[in-house]
């Protein structure tokens, strides 16, 4: 199948960088121009402020990555094959990514979505797990797992989302993977695990084999702008009552879905974990 590949035209180094990696493992994606946020023009950034989820407020940037997204979800849609995998450029992969994109056989019949990243946050998986001859499970995702740098999606999934999205909008990853929402929540996503991919932040020593420093040329683009829209948004930012529930209960909410995740992983009901992320070939299911 195809990867396709998001990247900004003023983004060389991070193309230089993850078509080497791509390279490296065979793989010739398709790049897909990202849509710039700082070309987007008010009439266009007033369109989509307009729909979007009341819980979030959107920069330019998180705009255009959601267009991006939509962007390579036509071309999916329009395009001869059955899947096609999504990418970011600012991913590490896995070795055994060619094991995935060489064939469709693996995929659940039933699944729309399935998350190939990771972002090191606890989530709740099914107890049952498939495909383990390709070194890697298949579990259905049942929680929010944020991130979307890296995802296969059906070409009929596809089509869908974009019909969903013309008056809808928001982050690409709460969109696809919070069940809460009512476009996931229709969506029967499974999560690869252990990970096919994590972006620069989530990786650490042991997950590529080595020594591993953090690539500045990786860092995430939009975090500047996200602290800048959404820092005064959020309860914990505040200095009224909101503020103060939210310092006091989150605690017992913490304490309250650590206890239930250890139920679940005890009784067998599912299995509550973070999802790890091993660079390096895997010759078992982990």
């Amino acid at each position: 199948m195809n990867v396709f590949l998001i990247n900004l035209d003023r983004s060389q180094d991070r193309l230089t960088w993850i078509s080497n990696r791509f390279q490296q493992l065979g793989i010739k994606p398709v790049r897909v121009p990202a849509v710039d946020g700082k070309m987007l023009s008010v009439e266009e950034l007033h369109y989509w402020e307009s729909r979007r989820h009341p819980r979030f407020v959107m920069g330019p940037g998180e705009v255009a990555c959601f267009l991006s997204h939509r962007r390579v979800w036509e071309t999916i849609a329009i395009g001869k094959e059955p899947w096609g995998m999504v990418s970011e450029d600012d991913i590490h992969i896995s070795e055994n990514i060619t094991n995935f994109i060489t064939s469709t056989e693996w995929l659940p019949s039933d699944a729309n979505i399935v998350k190939a990243e990771t972002a090191r946050q606890r989530v709740w998986l099914s107890a049952k797990r498939t495909n383990e001859d390709l070194s890697h499970n298949l579990r259905v995702l049942y929680s929010y797992h944020g991130g979307s740098a890296a995802y296969f999606v059906r070409k009929e999934t596809a089509t869908w989302l974009l019909k969903e999205t013309e008056t809808f909008c928001t982050t690409v990853d709460q969109l696809l993977f919070n069940p809460s929402y009512k476009i996931a929540k229709h969506l029967k996503i499974y999560q690869i695990d252990p990970a096919l991919a994590a972006q620069d932040w989530a990786v650490d020593s042991d997950s590529l084999g080595g020594d591993h420093q953090h690539n500045s040329a990786l860092e995430s683009l939009l975090l500047t702008e996200r602290n800048q829209y959404h820092g005064t948004k959020q309860p914990r930012s505040g200095k009224g009552a909101s503020y103060i529930w939210y310092k006091l209960s989150n605690p017992i909410k913490k304490t309250g879905r650590h206890s239930l995740a250890i139920a679940a992983n005890l009784l067998g009901t599912h299995t509550v974990k973070k999802v790890p992320f091993v660079q390096k070939r895997l010759d078992a299911a982990a």
